[in-house]
């Protein structure tokens, strides 16, 4: 997994889950497909594997 962590103080200790993004730097912020937001690694690798195989992912937490 090609996974870069953000790392969140406030989230620590709550019940959290993770999504992973993808942010493409050759787009202007608002264009389609500038950011891709995956609900799992798995999805990511795979989608990275045929869309930028040179490409890294992000996590964030998602609390609830």
């Amino acid at each position: 997994m090609r996974e870069l962590r953000v790392h969140d103080e406030e989230a620590e200790g709550a019940e959290m889950n993770l999504v992973w993004v993808y942010y493409d730097t050759n787009k202007q912020m608002g264009d389609e497909g500038h950011l891709v937001i995956f609900a799992s690694g798995e999805a990511a690798d795979e989608w990275l594997a045929i869309h930028d195989p040179e490409g890294v992912f992000w996590s964030y937490p998602v609390v609830r």
